[in-house]
């Protein structure tokens, strides 16, 4: 006797067997091709990381689609009048043809699937030859990784087909469904970063639509070499599946067979269509008439010229589709009411009426600051001039993480001052900033308060130059000062600015130069050498008076998983606790640094690290005029010749000893210049010893010298 309460009818999952069988068997070919006849055609060898990394690589895009096509397959019934007569006319309940849909399409996707789960399974076991103890895990975590896919798309594109006419509207809306996760984020930051001083990419709304974006949980999680949490995804798909199932259920049950011809089927939902569309509209529109259109205008006015209309022009078309008539009843109504929406929201934004741009947490609610500026080193503290880490003496990416009470305070109080200053806009900014700053709050309670600034002026705010000079900074820049880094450091190299001479020191010697450097660098903190300055107001130039000497200092390669090129905290909560540290880092002495000097010129065998004009053989003076191109690798230490870089013939060469002295007076590094003022004189000092040295002039001190 047939049960009555069945939630399935045999009969019904058998005839759909039949028909999508062949379905089937293809997708049983896929998987065999791309999962078990690749793995034994793999040719280099295997481990579990990388075995992960291709199960759950975007080659899981093909299931993806597999799920979506099986839904609209099988619920294709309900777009037809026979469709829904016949399935209605069996001697099935409604919820009864529900769930035989569903296992049919479960049968038809987990039959192959399992046939070749059995069948790569031997194989890894075989070919895999570390990590073995974790890889059955591995493999469960995929299969149900697999089968969640399956059910969460599957119902996904069920509960979008309820509210879709026909097929194609169905495609439309599930591509919509997919995007708008991202549409929304980027719209979010694009609107905060328009009318909000501050805003920055990492903010609640940014985390949100992260959450709950199924395809970048799906694809990009662990794209990017970065292994992710399988369970994560486990988990994330579980709960996915769960919620899909119960709006795919609830908009089957009280769907109205009669209204399957509808484009949106139900009332409520054509309201949250059209809120969508004309908010997606909206963004676009704004974007469009600030960006494309105007950018060079008043970006604010014709920001807010897009959005009304592109409140217009989105509820008049999402309104159409909704009620599938283009004579709109009472049209001006909605108009003027999308129109004031937009014009509310957003001017309530553009005047900080929820007071974003005013809030700065309170000192004894922080417990940790992350600060990154990009900006160019004379804007530094003099510290920095003199002994500069990193090869690069000009634009700069800088980047800090402390959580000293007292840096917390001076970071507050430099944030106080970005906004007084409110110099965003500003045409008149001291340092002339190209870059940003961005500051990141982390917060006692779990919170994270992010902000980011363009073109602002607070170099020359004391607070700032005070949190440059404090012992947890310059900790973090001159890594030799920390006593527990030290313990780790096997070999410092010396050379000086030619480079093409290096020396290596170790042992007792290297000991006794890493005391030399710590005191040469709290020296230059305490007491900083003053150094001339000069500038033609676009291009400026720190007179050079002693041959720069680079160190390197080497420690133990770290865990090799870390890259050696990223050694800040990242701007993420579990990434400011962490410790990250390279292998090398070079700092490039500038100044007097007299211990610095006389220790090498008592200890050192092949390098000189003195430059007597007696030595200089001839000087050659270069015009460059696309400085952009050359800014780099000029303050880059140079294994190459001059000349044949330059590409260009020299515009003088003085060879007269008594000249000598009127260049090298003029003479030094350049650490600014300007986009609209690139012409500089770069001089190469040309020794007898066949090394040359290279040296930047202000255009009008090399004229000034000629004439």
């Amino acid at each position: 006797m047939r049960s009555r309460i069945s939630f399935c009818r045999k009969e019904l999952i058998i005839n759909n067997l039949k028909m999508y069988g062949m379905l089937s068997i293809l997708w049983g070919v896929y998987l065999f091709l791309i999962y078990p006849l690749y793995l034994v055609n793999y040719p280099y060898e295997m481990d579990v990381e990388k075995l992960g990394m291709y199960l759950f690589s975007p080659a899981v895009f093909i299931p993806f689609l597999v799920s979506l096509i099986g839904a609209m397959i099988l619920f294709h019934f309900l777009k037809t009048d026979n469709g829904v007569a016949f399935h209605m006319s069996l001697p099935a309940t409604k919820i009864q043809i529900f769930f035989s849909q569903f296992l049919s399409g479960l049968i038809l996707y987990l039959v192959p699937l399992l046939i070749n789960f059995c069948l790569m399974v031997p194989y890894c076991f075989f070919k895999v030859k570390e990590g073995t103890e974790q890889l059955p895990t591995l493999l469960m975590q995929w299969l149900i990784f697999m089968i969640l896919l399956f059910v969460a798309n599957f119902f996904i594109a069920t509960a979008i087909g309820m509210i879709t006419g026909s097929a194609i509207w169905q495609i439309v809306f599930i591509a919509i469904y997919f995007g708008l996760p991202t549409y929304f984020d980027g719209a979010g930051i694009f609107i905060g970063q328009k009318l909000l001083q501050g805003f920055a990419d990492q903010n609640p709304w940014h985390d949100f639509f992260k959450s709950i974006d199924i395809f970048r949980k799906i694809f990009f999680d662990g794209f990017w070499g970065v292994q992710p949490d399988y369970w994560e995804k486990i988990r994330f798909l579980a709960i996915y599946s769960v919620l899909a199932f119960v709006v795919a259920y609830l908009l089957y049950r009280f769907k109205k067979m009669e209204s399957n011809r509808e484009w949106v089927s139900f009332r409520p939902i054509k309201y949250f269509f059209i809120v969508g569309v004309t908010f997606c509209m909206v963004a676009l529109m704004s974007a469009f008439f600030s960006l494309a259109l105007f950018q060079d205008k008043d970006s604010n006015l014709y920001f807010y010229i897009g959005a009304v209309i592109g409140a217009i022009l989105g509820y008049i078309i999402s309104a159409m589709i909704a009620w599938k008539t283009v004579y709109l009843k009472k049209a001006w109504l909605g108009v003027f009411a999308a129109m004031a929406l937009t014009l509310g929201i957003f001017g309530a934004i553009d005047i900080d009426l929820f007071g974003f741009e005013r809030y700065i947490p309170k000192a004894e609610e922080i417990e940790s600051i992350y600060f990154n500026s990009d900006h160019f080193a004379l804007a530094e503290t003099e510290l920095y001039k003199l002994i500069t880490p990193g090869d690069d003496i000009g634009y700069r990416n800088d980047s800090y993480y402390f959580k000293e009470p007292e840096n917390i305070e001076r970071m507050r109080q430099i944030h106080q001052h970005i906004l007084k200053d409110k110099s965003e806009n500003s045409s008149e900014s001291k340092i002339r900033m190209f870059g940003y700053i961005s500051i990141s709050y982390y917060l006692k309670d779990g919170r994270t308060i992010s902000r980011r600034y363009r073109e602002v002026d607070f170099i020359d705010n004391p607070f700032y130059q005070e949190l440059m000079q404090s012992e947890e900074i310059i900790k973090k820049r001159y890594v030799f000062l920390d006593e527990e880094e030290v313990k780790k450091l096997t070999m410092i190299k010396v050379s000086i600015e030619n480079g093409r001479t290096e020396e290596s020191f170790t042992g007792k010697e290297m000991q006794e130069l890493l005391t030399i450097l710590q005191t040469e660098v709290r020296q230059a903190a305490k007491e900083p050498e003053e150094m001339e300055v000069r500038t033609n107001g676009e291009n400026e130039i720190i007179m050079q008076k002693h041959l720069p000497i680079r160190i390197r200092v080497l420690f133990e390669d770290p865990d090799s998983k870390k890259n050696q090129y990223n050694h800040l905290p990242r701007a993420t909560r579990e990434g400011a606790t962490e410790s990250w540290m390279a292998d090398e880092y070079s700092y490039m002495f500038y100044g007097q640094a007299p211990k610095l000097r006389q220790w090498l010129k008592q200890n050192s065998k092949a390098l000189d690290v003195t430059l007597e004009q007696d030595e200089i053989e001839k000087l050659v003076f270069y015009q460059v005029s696309d400085y952009d191109r050359m800014f780099y690798r000029f303050n880059d230490w140079g294994y190459y010749d001059w000349a044949e870089e330059l590409d260009e013939a020299p515009i003088a060469e003085v060879t007269a000893a008594r000249d000598f002295d009127k260049y090298l007076a003029v003479s030094g590094r350049i650490t600014r210049y300007s986009s609209s003022g690139r012409e500089i004189v770069l001089m190469v000092m040309k020794l007898q010893n066949g090394q040359e040295h290279a040296r930047q002039i202000l255009p009008e001190d090399y004229q000034q010298i000629v004439k």
